[in-house]
């Protein structure tokens, strides 16, 4: 069983590596405001890469039920800044809704694959 556990480094208001969920809020409730540019559907036992530009969102959701697999996201024009998944369970605990990068910043937003903009 799965077990929520606090973050190794408790953030203080105002603090850096604070996430600012009003931000995160507001991408989410503005869904129906945003365009679809593409949709696919990635087959079992197979991968994708695709671009996702500043400011676009993309869902990745798993229609056939649970699935196992690697999500892996670098930054296109500085392959150095990916996202980090070990530092971002340090950072936030348990269930993570802002996937932190290597660099620390929010490397990407989990909402729920349509890819809007």
């Amino acid at each position: 069983m799965y077990k929520d556990y606090p973050a190794a480094y408790q953030v203080s208001k105002g603090a850096a590596l604070q996430v600012d969920t009003a931000f995160y809020e507001r991408i989410r409730t503005n869904a129906q405001q945003r365009t679809l540019v593409e949709q696919f559907e990635v087959p079992i036992r197979t991968g994708r890469a695709w671009k996702v530009k500043a400011g676009q969102v993309f869902r990745v959701t798993t229609p056939v039920g649970p699935q196992v697999g690697d999500f892996n996201v670098w930054n296109a024009n500085d392959p150095r800044e990916r996202l980090w998944a070990a530092r971002t369970r340090q950072l936030q605990g348990g269930a993570c809704q802002h996937p932190r990068s290597a660099v620390v910043e929010p490397a990407v937003f989990a909402a729920n694959g349509n890819h809007h903009r």
